[in-house]
């Protein structure tokens, strides 16, 4: 019982300083206790495995129940979701986020290359989001409803798929009825504190990408996992520096056929979602868009009005003030800095999860370490970030919830 109220606060309190803490400690102090807290999970959870007996997972036509209680929750949101959504009925005119993802799809439907400057906007953003983050769009079309419900009916299709992985392992309902709920939570508690941060941008898609991953770890199931990295890398490339951790102990783990399928699988995902249809077309879309990406950043370390105001920072939810103020030149000389320094940490946990598998591959599969690892490379990802989002945490609150659903279920030591 401890160790799942532990679990359970640990969880609440890294929700809650994502998106009120910057109001208790202050835009200063609240990064170092939100990256303190976020850690403690990862660290915990491998303290609660190496104790822990193997889990028990069993396939069942009752993991149905699971699946149903996974879309149930996530449904259950949806009138928060169809307010909030009036509410803000014009994101447009708030963030360029939408505006972007939708005239990448119409241009692409009208059979227009997607990749250029939208002229709308004033500042002529670069349209920086892959395949995957805006080909879903055909679902609301289709449907003839507000886009950003795409990201909301993937996520419940997500959320169903996390329940049927939690619901094949043997514990007590009530326990997996709440790790089933888990998820959901974190669209709640944005309900309350981060609305706007919902309604301007289409980050629930990713998480929905992010979660399935998740499940897919959590639920040891090589298929799901697949799928979910092909969308992931194809929707948002945070992931990409934790993919050769993966598919290293991928390599060690399973038999050298299955490998060679999910090697080609996502090989031929990428090269047939994003390099025939768009990059041959015009190698620099990626350049092109990390740059635009680039000089968002430098604009946001500079400033804006006078006296200089960086918005990004107010909240407190990442490093990026310090970082600014620690590096020396002018702004674009200090992103660089910082981004190089983010590139290193990311080589760095890489090494981390090879040491600690070989120190532990005894006492711990590569899924139960995967799952873990994929939490913390996208946290020190955002945490040592050069531009990071309130809404940007959406997924990685997501797969912070799978993390203490699996501590909860785990056998042995307390």
């Amino acid at each position: 019982m401890l160790r799942n109220l532990t679990v359970i606060g640990l969880y609440l309190a890294q929700i809650y300083l994502v998106l009120e803490g910057g109001k208790l400690f202050g835009k200063d102090v609240n990064p170092f206790v939100l990256f303190a807290v976020s850690l403690a999970i990862p660290i915990y959870f491998f303290k609660i495995h190496l104790s822990a007996t193997q889990q028990e997972v069993k396939s069942s036509y009752k993991n149905i129940v699971g699946a149903a209680l996974g879309l149930l929750f996530f449904m259950l949101c949806y009138w928060a979701m169809r307010r909030l959504f009036w509410d803000i009925p014009e994101p447009g005119k708030l963030s360029d986020v939408i505006p972007q993802i939708d005239t990448l799809y119409t241009r692409f439907m009208r059979g227009e290359f997607p990749y250029r400057t939208l002229q709308q906007f004033l500042w002529y953003p670069y349209p920086v989001y892959m395949p995957m983050h805006w080909l879903p769009l055909w679902l609301t079309y289709t449907l003839d409803v507000d886009v950003r419900w795409a990201g909301v009916f993937l996520v419940t299709l997500a959320g169903g798929i996390y329940g049927w992985s939690i619901w094949r392992y043997r514990d007590n309902l009530v326990k997996k009825t709440l790790i089933v709920f888990l998820p959901t939570l974190v669209l709640w508690a944005y309900f309350q504190w981060g609305p706007y941060d919902i309604g301007i941008s289409f980050e629930i898609i990713v998480a929905a990408y992010y979660l399935l991953l998740a499940a897919g770890l959590a639920g040891k199931n090589l298929i799901v996992t697949t799928i979910a990295i092909i969308l992931c890398l194809l929707s948002r490339y945070t992931m990409v520096f934790w993919l050769p951790l993966f598919l290293i102990l991928l390599w060690i783990n399973v038999p050298k056929k299955k490998n060679y399928i999910v090697w080609a699988s996502i090989l031929l995902s990428i090269v047939f979602i994003y390099i025939i249809p768009f990059y041959a077309k015009d190698p620099n879309i990626l350049k092109n868009g990390l740059t635009y990406h680039n000089e968002c950043a430098i604009a946001e370390w500079v400033g804006f009005g006078d006296p200089p105001y960086s918005i990004t920072f107010q909240p407190g939810i990442y490093f990026g003030e310090y970082l600014r103020n620690m590096f020396r030149g002018d702004m674009e000389q200090r992103v660089f800095q910082a981004r190089i320094m983010q590139a290193l940490l990311m080589i760095g946990l890489v090494v981390t999860g090879l040491v600690l598998y070989k120190k532990w591959r005894h006492k711990m599969d590569m899924y139960d370490l995967c799952l873990p690892m994929l939490y913390t490379f996208i946290l020190f990802f955002y945490m040592f970030g050069v531009l990071t989002y309130k809404y940007y945490y959406i997924p990685l609150l997501m797969i912070s919830a799978v993390l203490c659903g699996k501590m909860m279920l785990a056998r042995g030591k307390k």
